[in-house]
């Protein structure tokens, strides 16, 4: 919408509605010789059903005003509301424990390992204020600074997860982070190469991290708030025009971020690698009245190293990069419809976010989607 002869206002309403209800088995078996005639014999498994939603409705306006000598002018606000509730959360054991006090026989029995029901209500509003150069050809230079606002999602407020041989407790006194955020940049947009630059810094209130939970494992955690974090870094990316069809690419991150605790503990072992790459290639050709797309791609990371305050410990993680490859056709009315097929993680890398999770070996993707 035009307002004046230099501006144009663009308002709106968000709502988004995340909807979960999850039900997994985990099987678990030991089997340990204590004695000459005494065994440690654990089998059971234990189903989990977890039922809840998120529901998030957010107005904002954004202006934008040109001013004289190529400048312009980005300046707005955004307030967000978010509801989480977490309406069922219960465990079933059926197997047995056997012990040398005896055995105990699970049948359909309620264990706290699942998480906890609960809700919250978070809303915050956020600005926004920014300059764009364009005094060069095919080229904007950029300086901007916004507000941050992330609510917790349900995993890091009420749910217990348990894979790769890890725990890793919901928190739910969690906070949600507030941030200020400054970028400065560049962007350039040739015949033969698109390429991006930017340097980025921020402060963060309330980060949300995890722990090692106290008294606990090495690999049982807790979603926990930090009381600041300070983060900054350097962003690139570069996209190749080889020709109409073909689009070698390639996203580069150094960051580095310190988290401070209440306690006056503060560390740069914050779990963040300190550098992270996407690189491929990318191909768009026309093929039977649709369009077909594919991008063989790797992605890499550093290993990176988290600090516990409330165990004194730093675990790390391994560095790793994964292979892999996506398609997609393209067709219909203004190739609205497309149907897309990936591979992820075609080496079968074992590899992980988190210390006590790890993400899944190969797998294969499949999608259809439509446009409205």
């Amino acid at each position: 919408m035009a307002a004046g002869d230099n501006n144009t206002l663009i308002t709106g309403y968000e709502f988004t509605q995340d909807t979960l209800k999850a039900s997994t088995d985990a099987a678990f078996t030991q089997k340990m010789q204590m004695g000459p005639m005494t065994m440690l014999d654990t089998d059971y498994v234990t189903n989990r059903y977890v039922e809840g939603k998120e529901i998030t409705n957010a107005v904002f306006a954004a202006m934008e005003t040109e001013l004289p000598m190529d400048f312009t002018m980005n300046y707005g606000v955004r307030y967000t509301f978010v509801n989480s509730k977490l309406t069922n959360a219960s465990a079933l054991r059926n197997g047995h424990r056997t012990t040398p006090a005896g055995t105990t026989n699970y049948v359909n029995t309620p264990v706290d390992d699942a998480g906890s029901v609960g809700s919250n209500n978070e809303s915050r509003p956020v600005f926004n204020l920014g300059f764009i150069w364009k005094g060069i050809e095919d080229t904007s230079i950029r300086a901007q600074w916004s507000q941050g606002f992330r609510v917790p999602n349900l995993q890091e407020k009420f749910l217990i997860n348990s894979m790769g041989g890890g725990t890793v407790y919901g928190n739910p006194d969690l906070k949600p982070e507030k941030s200020n955020n400054f970028e400065i940049g560049a962007r350039y947009s040739g015949t033969y190469v698109d390429a991006d630059f930017a340097v980025f810094y921020n402060l963060a209130d309330d980060y949300i991290s995890t722990e090692i939970l106290s008294g606990s494992s090495s690999d049982v955690y807790r979603y926990v708030n930090a009381d600041k974090a300070k983060t900054f870094g350097t962003e690139l990316s570069l996209n190749f025009k080889v020709n109409e069809y073909i689009n070698p690419y390639a996203f580069f991150s150094v960051i580095r971020r310190k988290t401070e605790w209440a306690n006056g503990v503060s560390t740069y072992d914050s779990g963040t690698p300190a550098f992270t790459a996407r690189y491929g290639l990318r191909t768009d050709v026309p093929l039977f009245n649709g369009r077909w797309t594919t991008d063989t791609y790797l992605r890499s990371s550093t290993a990176k190293k988290t600090y516990s305050v409330s165990s004194d410990e730093t675990t790390r993680i391994a560095g790793y990069t994964t292979f892999n490859f996506a398609t997609a056709y393209h067709f219909g009315p203004k190739k609205a419809y497309s149907a897309n097929f990936e591979v992820l993680n075609i080496t079968n890398q074992l590899y992980g976010y988190e210390t006590s999770i790890y993400e899944p070996g190969r797998r294969v993707n499949f999608k259809l989607s439509a446009k409205y």
